[in-house]
Order: structure tokens, then C-alpha cells, then sequence
């Protein structure tokens, strides 16, 4: 979040005009961009989208658990959400594509231009080899620190190669 908003400070097509983070959150009330090293920007941490607040978008790079709290604002208030966040379960992904009959969602676990070229080339790769006696695995490394393991990006790409292949995805 903190990246977005310093990103957005610099491009004069986009602003800010929220930034939501947990209530537990000891930032709450401190300005975001100063937070993300921008500059003041005058917009306080909230736990909550202001009601009357004009919303193009809600980006979300946060965790589960946040997802879960903005999406039913979103459908309410017919926002179009960003869903960059991983590690939902199941019922959750199920109340996100939900959520898109009442409202935009874009739900992908990486926003990488390249990432999302390499998803096609895997799905491309996996076709080609099917039935050849081929075995895919899927080698990620990352910080110590990395919350989620396996990264929503390594498991989407486990997910093409059963998809396309059958079987199972293991991850060990």
C-alpha cells in the first residue's frame, strides 16, 4: 500500500483519496503519504472508506483478512476493487467472484506485466509437454520475513500446470 500511494503522488492521473488499514493498525490517523515516504498528502490512515467519499477504485495489496472486511463495502457502495492480496481460502475466493455480480473485481495474485506473460508461457509449456513423461516443479525463494509461503504466484502457477496436465499441486 505504502508503494502505491508513493507511486500515486508522482503520477498526476491517479490520487489518493483513502488509505484503509486494520483499526489495530498503530498508524491509524497518520498521513499516508508520509507513511510511504511521499510527503504529506493530507490524507489520514482510516480502518473505514468515508461515507459520501467519491471512490474510483479500492486497490487492495493487503492481506485476507482485509480483503474480507472492504469487499462487502465495495458491493454496497458499487466500488470496483483491485484484489492483489493471496492466501484466501476457498470460501473466500467464492465471496470475492461473488462480489463481482454487484461490482467490478480484478483478482489476480500477481500484477506483474511479466509475471502474467510468464502465466501464459507456463500454460503454453504445460500443453506442449503434456503426456511426455514430464514432471513441473516449482522452486520460489524469497526473504526470510515472506509472510506467505507458497507465494499466490508460485501457487497460480501450479494451478495452470494441473489445469492443463491433471494430477495433483504439492506443496513440501
Amino acid at each position: 500500500g505504502q508503494r502505491l500511494v508513493a507511486l500515486a503522488k508522482d503520477d498526476p492521473q491517479l490520487q489518493v483519496v483513502a488509505a484503509i488499514d486494520a483499526a489495530t493498525n498503530p498508524l491509524q490517523g497518520q498521513d499516508a503519504g508520509e507513511v510511504a515516504g511521499a510527503g504529506r498528502l493530507g490524507i489520514p490512515i482510516r480502518y473505514d472508506i468515508p461515507t459520501g467519499l467519491r471512490v474510483d477504485a479500492l486497490i487492495d495489496f493487503s492481506a485476507p483478512p482485509g480483503t474480507m472486511s472492504v469487499l462487502p463495502v465495495c458491493v454496497d457502495r458499487r466500488i470496483p476493487v483491485v484484489v492483489a492480496t493471496t492466501g484466501h481460502t476457498d470460501a473466500q475466493k467464492a465471496d470475492i467472484e461473488a462480489a463481482a455480480h454487484h461490482t467490478a473485481v480484478l483478482f489476480a495474485p500477481n500484477m506483474s506485466l511479466v509475471v502474467n506473460l510468464l502465466f501464459k508461457l507456463v500454460r503454453l509449456t504445460a500443453e506442449s509437454l503434456k503426456g511426455k513423461g514430464f514432471d513441473a516443479e516449482i522452486v520460489e525463494r524469497h526473504h526470510r520475513f515472506k509472510k506467505d509461503s507458497p507465494s499466490g504466484t508460485a501457487v497460480r502457477f501450479g494451478e495452470i500446470i494441473q489445469e492443463v496436465q491433471g494430477g495433483h499441486f504439492v506443496h513440501g
